[in-house]
């Protein structure tokens, strides 16, 4: 798993999957296509996070991620795509730091900081069926910055969570959809 060479070490960890009746290649394209946002409760969440209500133009979810921050680290077709971010999660404007490549997030270590790895993972379970796998992975770096992440953490993960149940639900939408 490709997740597990960008970020073997980590103090929180969430995954979340789903079965999908559809092949491999349809999911894959789905979990390229998605766009979570589509659903009003990850519209709001969003916007609760943004502190804005305002709603741009409709994007693929991993346009949307390299938009907020979110570097591209690693991407195997038909496979796993893995994206890292870098900052302080927990501040209202989540701190984010731009990084320019995946060494330079790989290098991130700044004291107070932490650096998060999130994938999503696709393999066949037979013929017909496909299991997706997204799993987010953080690393603190300093004990202020692990206490500020767990407090943040403790209220934002079911959220967090939500978001990951619905954006599975919107792949697997779009992998049906296209085989009618």
């Amino acid at each position: 798993m490709l997740l597990d060479d960008w970020m073997p070490a980590y103090d929180v960890a969430a995954r979340y999957e789903r079965v999908i009746d559809a092949p491999i290649a349809r999911v894959w394209q789905a979990c390229l296509d998605s766009r979570p946002d589509r659903n009003w409760i990850v519209q709001a969440l969003f916007s609760l996070r943004r502190f804005s209500f305002k709603r741009g133009p409709y994007r693929p979810l991993q346009e949307n991620l390299s938009r907020s921050g979110f570097l591209l680290l690693e991407q195997r077709e038909h496979d796993e795509i893995v994206r890292g971010v870098a900052g302080r999660f927990w501040t209202p404007s989540g701190g984010v730091v731009r990084l320019e490549s995946p060494d330079a997030w790989r290098n991130f270590a700044v004291d107070g900081a932490a650096r998060s790895a999130m994938n999503m993972r696709v393999e066949a379970v037979g013929d017909t069926q496909t299991r997706v796998i997204t799993e987010t992975r953080v690393l603190t770096f300093g004990p202020q910055a692990r206490r500020s992440f767990r407090r943040y953490w403790l209220l934002i993960g079911p959220f967090s969570g939500l978001i990951r149940v619905l954006w599975l639900r919107e792949i697997a939408r779009l992998a049906r959809k296209s085989l009618a």
